[in-house]
């Protein structure tokens, strides 16, 4: 079982999971150019990752405003926001919990989202070019394991 920090945000909390040290294949042979050339990385340290996207409710009460388009329910997720205030968030919600937040890393956002499958995408064996009636060109589609 996952360990798991839970941060007290005012009423609000925060889980955060702990993502284990280890290594992982990352980009793809077929990717967008900036993906190309699969490369070993290894995460040399574990480190923790919001379980949950953040609420509005939770931006709203560390911001103090609500940067989001899709509103009515503070439980949904925050959108529409710049990745400088993401950092900004980060940076003051770091001043109320005592503990370093920060965005993660590319490499360690891969890792996590990969969740240890050795596939090029998560949960997916195989991606293939597929045209399909009505669309312009083509879309990789992806064959679930």
């Amino acid at each position: 079982m996952a360990q798991c920090l839970v941060l007290r945000i005012g009423h609000e909390k925060m889980a955060f999971v702990r993502i284990e040290a280890g290594k992982f294949l990352m980009g793809s042979a077929e990717g967008l150019p900036l993906e190309m050339h699969p490369r070993q990385v290894h995460i040399r340290h574990p480190f923790y990752l919001s379980a949950l996207p953040t609420t509005q409710r939770i931006w709203q009460t560390v911001m103090g405003s609500n940067p989001s388009t899709f509103i009515g329910d503070l439980r949904l997720p925050v959108d529409t926001f710049s990745w400088q205030e993401a950092n900004r968030f980060c940076r003051r919600l770091s001043r109320i919990t005592k503990c370093r937040i920060r965005l993660p890393t590319e490499a360690q956002w891969e890792y996590a989202c990969r969740a240890r499958t050795t596939s090029e995408y998560f949960l997916v064996m195989s991606v293939e070019q597929k045209s399909m009636p009505g669309m312009i060109g083509t879309a990789k589609i992806g064959r679930i394991r």
